[in-house]
């Protein structure tokens, strides 16, 4: 998938290309001048490579997905604290007052309230570590690494999913909760339970408790942060949205029977060439976009047109799948699952997604 970059290129940063992985300095923004009117006053990036050669390209070039900020450059660009920064923040205080705690002996699933529950199956430590992340601490020499995956696994919605990652320090940890089965409330919640429980309170603590505890037991840093998130999880909860598919249908029809009308519906046929037309448009984009990474002459494409013609053949083929009645979802569910089952693969999709933690 593509990265599209949100920060505005500006004198004095490195970005790097990234099929070439190549590293270039921003020399400043110009304007072109050219005879043809449909080039005049382009907005041009001059940058300069490691060998020293000045280049210059469409400044678009920059944000649509073939460049990325260097991490040194994206740490100098300062962007007003928001939701995303207090997650990263509570998260990175969560880890480190983990990796602050010592030993303890006492089975982990007794330590709280909810944390009991019957022990799935345990992984193969392959499977594991293919998986996303959930926020919790393992140091426990009487609870096996396994089983403590395995309650982990088995408290966690259907469809969640777990992943190990190894502290230098020696302590096993499973952490990030940042994972999108929970969404960014559910995830937030998991963090300041985890924090509440270990700054040493219990879990009927108010947040004015645990906010002095965490400030006493993890500085200042930790509490803001802490803060933060109960103030997002506070929020009032948006309407349940439509699944993408089923919005889909609904506006593509509604808006195909606005733009051309009932009485001048042109049927399945026409549906059918306008949809073989998107595909053969997105072919041509393909063909220019790896003529370009070959490096031969001719007209180019940037990624955004490729996109572009990605979203087109879906809008197109969904039209057509209505034609016929079908619903777009539950044949690919159904195609998907039957496939996996012929070639003997576990990966399965579903119509709905699993509940959240809220909504359980």
């Amino acid at each position: 998938m593509l990265k599209y970059e949100t920060v505005e290129v500006a004198e004095g940063q490195r970005w790097r290309h990234l099929k070439r992985g190549t590293e270039y300095e921003v020399l400043g923004v110009a304007e072109l001048q050219a005879s043809r009117p449909q080039h005049e006053n382009a907005a041009l990036v001059v940058y300069r490579g490691a060998d020293g050669k000045i280049w210059a390209r469409n400044s678009a070039e920059f944000t649509d997905g073939r460049f990325a900020l260097s991490d040194a450059s994206r740490t100098a660009v300062s962007a007003p604290a928001g939701d995303g920064d207090a997650i990263e923040a509570a998260a990175r205080a969560m880890c480190d007052r983990v990796n602050g705690i010592g030993d303890y002996d006492e089975n982990i699933e007794q330590r709280r309230p909810g944390w009991t529950a019957q022990a799935k199956a345990a992984l193969d430590a392959a499977a594991l570590a293919r998986r996303p992340a959930m926020v919790e601490p393992w140091n426990d020499p009487v609870q096996s690494k396994e089983d403590f995956l395995a309650a982990i696994l088995a408290r966690s919605p259907n469809g969640e999913t777990v992943s190990v990652k190894y502290h230098p320090d020696g302590d096993w940890s499973v952490f990030d909760s940042l994972h999108a089965e929970m969404g960014e409330r559910e995830a937030l919640t998991d963090l300041c339970e985890a924090m509440e429980y270990w700054s040493g309170c219990d879990d009927g603590v108010t947040p004015d408790e645990a906010s002095s505890n965490i400030m006493s037991a993890g500085g200042a840093w930790p509490a803001l942060a802490y803060e933060k998130a109960r103030s997002i999880i506070a929020r009032p909860r948006p309407a349940a949205a439509e699944d993408f598919l089923t919005q889909l249908r609904r506006i593509n029809t509604d808006r195909y029977r606005a733009w051309v009308g009932d009485a001048q519906d042109a049927g399945i046929l026409f549906d059918a060439a306008e949809l073989g037309g998107e595909v053969g448009e997105l072919l041509n984009v393909v063909k220019k976009l790896e003529r370009e990474d070959r490096g031969w002459r001719g007209s180019r494409a940037a990624p955004g047109d490729f996109a572009d013609e990605c979203a087109d053949v879906l809008i197109c083929l969904d039209k057509l799948a209505r034609r016929k009645g079908v619903d777009l979802a539950a044949a690919t569910v159904a195609k998907f699952n039957a496939t996996s089952a012929k070639v003997d693969l576990p990966h399965r999709l579903a119509l709905q997604f699993p509940p959240t933690k809220a909504e359980v």
